[in-house]
């Protein structure tokens, strides 16, 4: 169940406003002349918990600073007075105090209300979070946005709160963690280097309770945690399944995300728990396609074959050209125009998505995934099918750069396939199937 704290939405009084802004004017006093503030998102790279930009970058969605001003700018909120070029170094380098109060001043002004839940005693799972060096914090704050940006007529839409509940269950049982081991008698004199320590006693059973890990996978990354190398006598055989379960730890939290954000549109479009079992997700389908076909074809590929044949359960035998015809164009000429040169242009830029090539812009994407729904008498479904379509570009996007990084270890970009497909064979079982059986389970206890 999520934390109803995180979907409070009370606004702060005036007197508690007033003495917010006091307090920052103090500390605002004290700063130094020429000394910067900059933003921190969260650059833990922690595998359990990645911070918010690494899911974004993922999704291929901006995530930032300069990205929600813009947002809240677009919707009607007061522009905020700072370059813009001030509002990336709001989150990078840093910025001088004047700059940095006129942020927070506007801050303050917005019409929503985020600052009950961040103040210091309102939110408690934030106060525990902001004290230790987890991602929690910006994962708690960015959904504690997110729900106080919706407006009153708005409601959280069902698919995503299997997705909520683990991002907050990842959240809680990080903070823990960590509180206990600084709890630890010999805390203070551990170090980073202390690997030894660290991953046998506290990071390796930690994995193993609270995710899909077994024993086996955590054992063969022991010598590789402990001594930060790869062991020089190993098989290539050997290599290759360190290699694979590394990708599998640095990678579990998107899997997972993936895995809830389905079992949330499954179970919240089907009436009974026997369709639920019955029913395979868009991109639970196109990855255990993918894992199976050669290299030719991309998961987005296999996801679009997916759509193509949802489309000809309503309209019979839909081809390629006529899936095409959903791609808006642009910059045709009215007085130049023709249908066969204008379907021509749509095919053409399929052909390529397909391929992996000049791969469509979010807006682009968001359009044609609403258009698909639409002909299939299902508007609503555009905004989920435009995620799995941006998930299945991002499993394609994580190939080519795993190629670029891991090729000069591992090898030609064909042995980098392997491995990564090895790596999303466990998608359907080990975490699709496992969390929706979790779910059911759930459902089948309060019924």
């Amino acid at each position: 169940m999520i934390d109803p704290s995180l979907l409070t939405k009370s606004a702060i009084s005036d007197k508690d406003l007033k003495i917010i802004k006091e307090q920052i004017d103090a500390d605002f006093d004290k700063m130094k002349t020429g000394e910067k503030i900059a933003i921190n998102l969260g650059t833990n790279n922690a595998h359990y918990l990645p911070p918010p930009t690494v899911v974004f970058n993922f999704l291929g969605f901006k995530y930032g600073i300069p990205d929600t001003i813009k947002k809240l700018e677009n919707i009607g909120v007061k522009p905020l007075d700072i370059p813009r070029t001030s509002r990336y170094d709001l989150q990078n380098k840093g910025v001088g105090k004047r700059t940095y109060k006129k942020y927070i001043d506007w801050v303050i002004d917005l019409p929503i209300s985020l600052l009950d839940n961040i103040i210091e005693g309102r939110n408690p799972k934030l106060d525990a979070s902001a004290k230790t060096s987890s991602n929690a914090f910006h994962w708690i704050t960015f959904l504690i946005g997110v729900i106080n940006s919706m407006q009153p007529d708005d409601e959280l839409r069902p698919e995503y709160i299997p997705l909520i509940e683990f991002i907050e269950y990842r959240c809680d049982t990080e903070v823990d963690m960590q509180q206990r081991t600084s709890n630890r008698d010999d805390y203070e004199s551990l170090s980073r280097s202390d690997t030894h320590i660290w991953w046998p006693q506290l990071a390796k059973p930690f994995f193993a309770k609270h995710t899909v890990f077994t024993s086996d996978i955590l054992d063969s990354l022991d010598s590789f945690m402990v001594n930060g190398s790869v062991p020089y006598d190993l098989t290539v055989t050997e290599k290759n399944t360190l290699y694979k379960n590394l990708l599998r730890l640095k990678f579990d939290f998107i899997l997972a995300s993936i895995s809830h954000y389905e079992v949330g549109i499954i179970i919240s479009r089907c009436p009974d728990t026997e369709s639920m079992r019955a029913m395979t997700p868009l991109t639970c389908h196109a990855i255990t396609k993918y894992i199976s076909h050669d290299e030719s074809r991309t998961c987005f590929d296999l996801a679009l074959q997916k759509l193509k044949d949802w489309c000809s359960e309503t309209e019979s035998g839909m081809s390629w050209r006529e899936i095409a015809s959903y791609i808006p164009v642009d910059n045709i000429d009215p007085n130049n125009a023709s249908p066969t040169r204008h379907i021509d242009k749509q095919y053409s830029r399929l052909k390529d998505w397909r391929k992996g090539k000049n791969l469509p812009s979010n807006e682009l994407l968001e359009l044609f995934t609403t258009n698909i729904a639409e002909s299939m008498g299902s508007h609503s479904e555009g905004d989920s099918l435009f995620i799995l379509c941006r998930i299945t570009i991002g499993l394609d996007k994580t190939l080519s750069n795993l190629v670029k990084e891991w090729s000069k270890d591992i090898g030609s970009k064909s042995q980098v396939s392997v491995i990564w497909k090895d790596v999303l064979s466990h998608y359907h079982e080990d975490y699709y199937l496992h969390y929706l059986n979790q779910h059911i389970a759930k459902i089948e206890k309060t019924t």
